[in-house]
């Protein structure tokens, strides 16, 4: 009891990371794994808002907004097209910058827990693709005089739940109108204390804390040079 309350309280980030996934898979996943195949809202809201919610703790520049969240950044390229700004985007969950409200991550859930639907998982493929372009586009026309070479090393991040994985993927633009979709990781969701859980679990926390260092890093928030020559950094 004593070790956990240490841990708990503890002021190294990485240890307090780790112990509220830890929290989080006794508590929400592996008590609950029963109810995860159910619905998506159930295997949304004891697991992956609860690792998205874990992360942003850790990230006080960002902030998550969980469950059919609407992106803002389609209703920014609808208007530039001069385009019907009836449609829109509902997101699973955003990811966005406290101070310059720019949208960062999203998220995209294909049901629930284990369930197999590939046309269903494709489809959130292509929507998040839509989604992350217009991100990635207003990033552009907010900071409309930054150096384009400065601007190919931004990313924006798209995490995918799908069956029993999640999948971490990066977007950015590498030359003139070409850009690319990027994988960076992927592990699977243990619901239950087996022989390969304590490899599982630390599959997991790398890949959100992948996402936190990604979001904190220098290199994640670039700067941008705007029209009254001052700078802007994510940090």
């Amino acid at each position: 009891m004593n070790n956990g309350l240490r841990v708990k309280n503890t002021r190294d980030i990485s240890m307090k990371f780790v112990y509220d996934f830890f929290v989080i898979f006794i508590g929400q996943i592996i008590n609950k794994r029963d109810i995860l195949s159910r619905l998506e809202t159930i295997y949304n809201h004891h697991a992956i808002f609860q690792f998205f919610d874990a992360t942003i703790s850790a990230t006080p520049s960002c902030m998550f907004y969980p469950g059919e969240t609407r992106l803002k950044a389609i209703s920014n390229e609808l208007r530039r097209q001069e385009l019907t700004s009836q449609s829109y985007y509902n997101a699973d969950g955003i990811i966005f910058h406290i101070d310059s409200l720019l949208e960062l991550c999203l998220l995209e859930t294909t049901g629930p827990f284990g369930l197999v639907d590939i046309p269903r998982e494709s489809n959130d493929q292509v929507k998040a693709a839509y989604g992350l372009l217009s991100m990635l586009h207003t990033i552009a026309y907010e900071f409309d005089h930054a150096d384009i070479e400065i601007f190919r090393k931004q990313r924006i991040y798209f995490v995918h739940a799908a069956q029993n994985y999640i999948r971490l993927w990066s977007f950015s633009l590498v030359d003139k109108e070409l850009y690319i979709l990027t994988r960076i990781d992927s592990s699977s969701v243990p619901t239950s204390v087996s022989k390969n859980f304590e490899m599982e679990f630390k599959k997991v926390v790398n890949l959100f804390w992948k996402l936190k260092v990604r979001k904190t890093q220098k290199d994640f928030g670039i700067f941008f040079q705007n029209s009254n020559s001052s700078f802007l950094c994510f940090k």
